[in-house]
């Protein structure tokens, strides 16, 4: 069903939906490796924090999938918001 409504709403419940998926990824990225690889390193957590495109989240989910060792989990050098 389509969404109707004012577009200033609609492009705002777009903005916030986007956020909230980013967030829920960037929880299982962190949840994942605590659980594979122990504790996250702030350092580490910080920058997982500073992805902002999914396709990027999705990417290190599945890094972190398949990783051997946090070492192959490869984040990008700089992200910016």
């Amino acid at each position: 069903m389509a969404k109707t409504g004012p577009p200033v709403i609609l492009r705002a419940e777009a903005r916030g939906e986007a956020r909230g998926e980013r967030m829920a990824t960037r929880n299982k990225i962190l949840r994942l490796i605590e659980k594979r690889f122990g504790l996250t390193p702030d350092t580490l957590r910080t920058r997982i924090e500073r992805v902002v495109d999914i396709a990027e989240l999705d990417r290190l989910f599945d890094e972190a999938v398949l990783a051997n060792s946090l070492e192959e989990v490869h984040l990008p050098d700089e992200e910016r918001p």
